[in-house]
């Protein structure tokens, strides 16, 4: 300030404080199940707004007054279950309304709900195998069991956390192919994993179903050869006396021959 009669001066010294915003970020991490609370701090001269807060995390403040002496507010940011196949990410911003240049970031991760089992399906290629074979589960939580044909077990129709079943078929007797539906279910959010278990059916053929011999004499290498196909062991018999034949059991793929012997009779 100048005095203008005399040419003499006062000096007023002015000085403002700096805006104090603190914009170090924070960052957490969360389990698949974890229901957690974390604290950060936030520090503004002046009025903020929390944005891009997550459906899965609340906040136990959103907005904030600040503070010109330098306060920190505290605030609470807590967790939910993730219940999906998906990991979950998120950056929360606290923004201060006088300047949106000033930012601060919170980071949050989360683990997906890994549900799966080891295998989609168990194939059997001989009917009669009753080999047990086993399922093993990843899942979080409680899971259940269910199975939609008699003929094959399981160990166990429950469990929880990471584990692994029994699966046993029965041998396979009827003359079709057959499968079964083995259904894993995550009880806390329904999820579902299948396996099926398939047998082949039991194969029992022969090659002839009738045959004329057109000559009344034994004949050498007159016989008939019968092919047999069989999951199993197999027997022959025979309702006449005239007939002979080379074999009366055999298993598998294999034959046996009918030999007549010479007839007497005109009729």
């Amino acid at each position: 300030v100048v005095s203008e009669l005399n040419n003499l001066t006062k000096t007023i010294s002015v000085n403002q404080q700096a805006f104090k915003f603190d914009s170090s970020p924070e960052s957490y991490s969360y389990a698949t199940l974890e229901e957690r609370t974390d604290e950060f701090k936030v520090l503004s001269s002046g009025k903020w707004t929390a944005k891009n807060i997550p459906a899965w995390v609340s906040l136990s403040k959103t907005t904030g007054s600040g503070d010109e002496s330098g306060i920190k507010e505290s605030i609470s940011v807590v967790s939910t279950k993730n219940l999906t196949e998906s990991d979950r990410e998120a950056t929360i911003q606290i923004v201060s309304n006088d300047n949106p240049n000033h930012v601060k970031m919170v980071n949050l991760h989360q683990d997906k709900f890994d549900f799966r089992i080891d295998n989609s399906a168990f194939v059997y290629t001989n009917p009669l195998d009753v080999s047990s074979k086993t399922l093993g589960i990843v899942c979080p939580a409680a899971w259940t069991i269910e199975g939609n044909e008699s003929w094959v077990s399981t160990s166990v129709e429950e469990g929880e956390g990471d584990g692994s079943i029994i699966i046993t078929p029965q041998q396979n007797l009827t003359t079709s192919d057959r499968s079964a539906v083995i259904t894993v279910t995550s009880t806390l959010n329904s999820l579902k994993r299948i396996l099926t278990v398939s047998q082949p059916k039991f194969i029992f053929d022969i090659d002839k179903s009738s045959h004329m011999f057109n000559s009344p004499i034994a004949l050498e290498n007159n016989g008939l050869t019968v092919n047999v196909d069989c999951s199993a062991e197999w027997t022959v018999s025979k309702d006449a006396e005239w007939i002979n034949i080379s074999a009366t059991s055999g298993s598998g793929k294999s034959s046996f021959v009918i030999t007549p012997t010479s007839n007497p009779y005109t009729t």
